[in-house]
């Protein structure tokens, strides 16, 4: 994300305290708790007070938190008046929003680094039960005392949905009409949430631009309360910027290790999972050589130590920074892996798209999603049509898997969602669902890696393809009825699952639109009779909508074979016969069940005898 891009046509800062309408008499006051409470348990709460514009200095005699169990703190910190220097930091805006120069952007981040520097904050944790919070601050100013009320509404929602079987199944048949039938019981993967792409205080242009002050420890409890699995935190390390009004300094090893150990803290008391990493800036394009962006995450293990990133071009040195394939093998070498952030995203004088010309290999993936606000735009479908390209690009699988590629860490490009928040309260905006038996690094490695994920800011799809689903490859049986689900999981904040379109894309064409059936279930499976796959399809994708909510999947890859051919090796053999033995028993719609008559018995073993 932008490191001071408050003007781009990507993702942008606000910097809400620079809008006159924001304050109060001078003052500007935050109440932030997440902006969804999904975790039962207490959850936290920050409050900040700036004294943006008052005429005078001011004291933050107290704070109180109303309620059944009231919470007070008495800082009596004095924020001092400012003068003019809104309307400076105003003025320094419109000039570098108008296509300013390098100085002027110096200037206006200078001034708002100014702006902001006293900042009289508290945390709290606050009752699970809560459903609004009510906060009382005393300010003495000019010898007056006068009383700041504050009321904020708790967004209380339920857990995310977790996969598991359907409630009501609706088969849609030749005619894509659809009807309702009772729903197998399908085994169905368990998923898990996280956000892979947050900035603490240890980002720079989070503190200027966002006021975040933060760091990953506080940064963790917020999304634990969200109600995510996991939390990847990526400070941008190709920054050397140094607070002209204070003592501050980034991006520096020091601060890498802070985060890192807070990260490591939080897993030991909570045991829930934290990891510390970078975004690391790459590359040099257009005339001011500016880097695109890249995550490292260390998915299995934390990195022995902060990975360099050297820049030095314009004034805060994240410029000119190495080339891509530099930092790749950098993130490699380190037992980390590579995922291109918001790849059609660029802020003016910060930072560009990524150059899918640069020739470079060895990243893992990319952001389908991102957005601290769940919102998904004209950037966001760029990245979806590249990434469909990229995918046509990947060779046929063979033997039930797709071959490995030299010099990559997995088999294709794999797809995610992340929300790059800057401030605590808006991690989670958008995530990645990944399948896994249990949250751990090893798991989630083999989850990210291997595509057993979907990108969403919201509901869970995924597609079954004889019975493979996402990152797998599916064995498509000649004269073979393919048995093919789609899968909505939702709750009451995001609507009834059979409100939802979902399009599904062979080769990155949507080849058939399920329109919404209205059924009012959370959880919904379609049975798709009518796909018409022909030799020539190589993987399905699906793309869920209603209104502003999205599901992205990772691809499942087709394999064409000779019927009877079990583990897809071209032949019939040995390991077809003990295909069968494993799955010997009820396996409806599984491919061992020869005859299709949901047993798997001697009948289908003296059937594939016979075509030997």
């Amino acid at each position: 994300m932008s490191v001071f891009g408050s003007f781009s046509s990507g993702h942008e800062h606000t910097t809400p305290w620079i809008n006159s309408d924001s304050l109060e008499n001078g003052l500007y006051v935050s109440v932030s708790p997440p902006w969804v409470v999904r975790k039962d348990g207490d959850f936290p709460i920050s409050i900040q007070i700036r004294n943006i514009d008052a005429a005078h200095d001011v004291v933050v005699k107290e704070i109180r938190l109303l309620g059944e169990i009231p919470l007070q703190v008495s800082p009596y910190k004095i924020l001092h008046a400012q003068g003019d220097l809104l309307q400076q930091v105003q003025a320094a805006k419109l000039v570098f929003a108008d296509d300013g120069s390098v100085s002027d952007q110096k200037q206006f981040i200078d001034l708002l680094a100014k702006l902001g520097r006293e900042v009289c904050e508290t945390h709290w944790f606050v009752s699970g039960d809560t459903k609004h919070i009510r906060v009382e601050i005393d300010i003495i100013e000019g010898g007056k005392t006068r009383t700041l009320l504050k009321k904020i509404d708790v967004n209380k929602q339920p857990p995310l949905p977790q996969g598991g079987s359907a409630d009501i199944a609706i088969l849609i048949d030749d005619l894509c009409e659809q009807k309702v039938v009772h729903a197998r019981s399908i085994h169905t993967p368990s998923w898990f949430a996280g956000d892979q792409h947050i900035h603490t205080s240890f980002s720079v242009d989070a503190v200027i631009l966002d006021g975040t002050e933060q760091e990953p420890y506080e940064y963790s409890q917020y999304a634990e309360s969200i109600g995510l699995d996991w939390a990847i935190f990526t400070d941008h390390s190709n920054i050397t910027y140094s607070e002209i009004w204070g003592n501050r300094d980034w991006f520096v090893s020091s601060q890498f290790d802070w985060g890192q150990d807070e990260c490591k803290q939080y897993r030991n008391d909570h045991d829930w999972l934290s990891i510390y990493s970078q975004e690391l800036g790459l590359g040099q394009q257009g005339f001011w050589d500016l880097p695109s962006h890249m995550l490292c995450l260390p998915l299995d293990h934390d990195l022995a130590e902060m990975l360099p990133n050297p820049s030095s071009g314009l004034i805060y040195g994240h410029a000119d920074c190495e080339s891509e394939q530099t930092i790749i093998n950098r993130i490699n070498d380190a037992g980390a892996f590579g995922f291109i952030a918001h790849p059609y995203a660029w802020a003016y004088l910060t930072y560009y798209e990524w150059d899918w010309g640069n020739g470079t290999n060895g990243w893992a993936g990319l952001e389908l999603i991102c957005d601290d606000e769940g919102n998904y735009d004209e950037e966001d479908w760029s990245t979806w049509h590249k990434w469909h390209e990229l995918l046509n690009g990947i060779a046929l699988p063979m033997n039930g898997k797709l071959p490995d590629r030299a010099g990559w860490p997995n088999r294709f490009p794999v797809g995610i969602g992340d929300s790059d928040a800057h401030e605590p309260g808006k991690v989670g905006r958008t995530w990645t669902y990944v399948a896994m038996e249990s949250v751990t690094r090893a798991n989630l490695k083999d989850g990210m890696l291997g595509g057993h994920c979907v990108a969403s800011n919201g509901p869970l799809a995924w597609i079954t393809v004889n019975g493979s689903f996402a990152g797998d490859v599916a064995l498509m049986p000649s004269e073979w009825n393919d048995d093919i689900v789609v899968s909505i999981r939702t709750n009451s904040s995001m609507g009834y699952a059979g409100e939802y379109s979902v399009d599904i894309l062979v080769n990155g064409e949507v080849q058939q639109t399920i329109e919404p059936s209205g059924t009012t279930s959370y959880s919904l499976d379609y049975y798709v009779t009518n796909l018409n796959l022909e030799s020539q399809s190589k993987f399905i994708t699906l793309r869920t909508t209603k209104e502003s909510f999205v599901c992205l999947t990772n691809p499942v890859w087709l394999q064409h074979t000779m019927f009877g051919d079990l583990d897809g090796n071209g032949s019939i053999g040995l390991g077809d016969i003990l295909n069968i033995i494993a799955n010997w028993g009820n396996c409806a719609n599984c491919l061992s069940d020869l005859n299709q008559d949901g047993t798997v018995n001697t009948a289908d073993l003296l059937q594939l005898i016979s075509i030997w």
